[in-house]
């Protein structure tokens, strides 16, 4: 091989391994700023930039020392993309960092780019290579287009980037039409892209380095005019100080003190509502202002009511009666509790609850009639000193219910159903002091309750079902269906 062709070579390689360490150290840089600030988005468009183009260059330089032709055209289509990313990089980091021109006018080129790109990959020819020039012709074109427009906005940066990207322009036509056999044709025209980019980069820098040249002088006159200002008024700006510190004082006292009375508030409102409603009800109406309707399986429901109720309303002073309830009933609240039960609501006389909601369990029925024991004999115990002897009848099934918050003023948690349709007349159905179940129930908790059966009885609306009552504790007195009223005590 002649001296001067080793020459050559020589030359491309430390070129080629030169501008590519260039580019590189490019790329590391504004990928960096981005880490850094990732608001800076021209510094990634940058780096995008910086990397196809260093490939570009990479390629360019690799084409005169191949000697393969598999690996030459490796190279010829590595080129052949960087050019058109190179192209669409330049653009889009114009774009960022003079924010002028239209998104659309860059997504239309980087499509015409792909397809040139494309075409020239899997047809190579002369008309591909034209394709391929028409994508840097279109890049200046559009380049020019936006700098002139940012050029008459008097964009700051204009100027100087505008310079670098018009020589990058024109060092890669100058040396694309060399390739395809137009205009120079010596070998030191391939390092022209190169000494193109490197003009790019250096407006880059410069730009860059303006911007902070401009914002450390403003940051300057800033602190000046602070420093003036400061001694010209720190006797006042020291009083204002003080002033602002007292009132700081007595707005976090008031804070504070307002603070809790709202925690305070808030925790008092928080409990009546969780005393109203379930509490996934109170959370979810609390969280979006609407409470969903839920459908639950096996829900047994207790119904109890008075026997010879409205005989007692009508012989007993309101407000006796209405203690004489709140006694009662704050009882069966606790009974309720104790064994696991939500309370749902009462009316007149009448105290319904279940069990098994709003979160289901396996022993909810078991747990209902042992509620219904305990009412049971609390009202027994309660008689044997009370002037009003209370005769209660207890109705309890097991079923499907509809369970939501009903009403949009004085909320009530409420179940629907056939379910408590059927406990509601098995309470009418049965015995003072006796507790009725139906027959599913009774299914459900003959393993731990001894139940004796009724028969069938006609049920209002139902039909004869079967019916059992369940077994008196010896402990409590039975009260039979003849026995006396609350008002005849």
């Amino acid at each position: 091989m002649p001296e001067s062709e080793l020459l050559n070579l020589d030359s491309l390689r430390a070129h080629q391994m030169f501008f590519s360490g260039v580019a590189s150290m490019a790329v590391v840089l504004h990928v960096a700023l981005f880490v850094l600030r990732s608001r800076l988005r021209e510094n990634l468009a940058c780096a995008f930039f910086a990397l196809s183009f260093g490939l570009m260059i990479y390629s360019n330089f690799e084409a005169g020392l191949v000697t393969s032709p598999g690996r030459e055209k490796l190279v010829v289509h590595l080129f052949t993309v960087s050019v058109a990313a190179s192209c669409f990089a330049w653009l889009l980091t114009l774009h960022a960092v003079l924010a002028i021109g239209r998104s659309r006018v860059l997504a239309i080129f980087g499509a015409f780019a792909t397809l040139s790109t494309i075409g020239a990959l899997a047809w190579p020819s002369p008309l591909s290579n034209l394709g391929m020039m028409t994508v840097v012709v279109l890049a200046v074109a559009v380049a020019g287009w936006w700098i002139i427009a940012a050029w008459r906005q008097r964009h700051p940066g204009a100027p100087i980037l505008g310079t670098g990207m018009i020589l990058l322009a024109a060092c890669i036509s100058l040396n694309l039409m060399r390739t395809v056999g137009f205009g120079l044709d010596r070998h030191e025209a391939i390092y022209l892209p190169a000494y193109g980019g490197i003009f790019a980069l250096v407006s880059l820098s410069l730009l860059v380095a303006r911007n902070y040249t401009l914002v450390s002088r403003r940051l300057e006159e800033k602190l000046v005019e602070v420093e003036t200002l400061s001694r010209a008024a720190i006797a006042q700006e020291q009083e204002k100080q003080r002033f602002i510190a007292a009132k700081n004082v007595e707005l976090e006292e008031q804070v504070t003190v307002r603070t809790a009375e709202l925690r305070e508030e808030k925790g008092k409102a928080d409990a009546l509502l969780y005393n109203i409603l379930p509490r996934e009800a109170a959370d979810e109406l609390k969280a979006t202002g609407r409470a969903t309707s839920r459908r639950f399986e096996d829900v047994t429901v207790i119904f109890t009511d008075f026997k010879g109720f409205t005989n007692t309303v009508s012989a007993m002073p309101a407000q006796r009666l209405i203690t004489e309830l709140n006694e009662i009933f704050n009882q069966f609240d606790d009974i309720i509790d104790r064994h696991g039960l939500t309370k749902i609501k009462t009316i007149g006389d009448a105290y319904m609850a279940a069990g098994g909601l709003p979160d289901p369990a396996d022993d909810a029925a078991i747990r209902a009639i042992d509620a219904a024991r305990d009412i049971v004999t609390f009202i027994h115990t309660r008689n044997r000193d009370a002037a009003v002897k209370w005769h209660i009848r207890i109705g309890v099934h097991t079923g499907i219910v509809v369970a939501g918050v009903v009403g949009k003023r004085r909320l009530i948690y409420d179940i629907f159903g056939d379910t408590v349709n059927i406990a509601s007349r098995l309470e009418s159905q049965g015995a003072p002091g006796r507790i009725n179940l139906s027959a599913y129930t009774y299914e459900l908790v003959r393993s731990r309750h001894a139940c004796e059966y009724r028969g069938k009885v006609d049920l209002k609306g139902k039909g004869e079902i079967d019916m059992y009552y369940v077994a008196n504790d010896p402990n409590t007195l039975q009260v039979s269906s003849g026995s006396t009223s609350p008002a005849e005590a």
